[in-house]
């Protein structure tokens, strides 16, 4: 099975919102408590992955287009 950037990217953005969701619920039950369980995960991903990644990100920063005040945009 062959796993694709696209699945590597949104299993990640799937972990990191579940455990934004695990501190948030975390802090609002018990305050001043730091989550416990976060500390004992651990993800890795291969140096090919990570390139892939790193390159993909790469790519769409290239893609955005770039404002720079003082500059005539939009007009011909």
């Amino acid at each position: 099975m062959i796993t694709t950037d696209y699945q590597v990217k949104s299993g990640l953005r799937t972990y990191s919102r579940q455990l934004q969701r695990a501190r948030l619920t975390a802090k609002r039950d018990a305050p001043g408590n730091a989550p416990k369980q976060a500390s004992s995960e651990n993800v890795s991903i291969s140096q090919e992955g990570r390139q892939r990644l790193n390159v993909e990100q790469l790519a769409d920063r290239a893609k955005e287009p770039t404002h720079n005040p003082g500059t005539d945009e939009g007009r011909p």
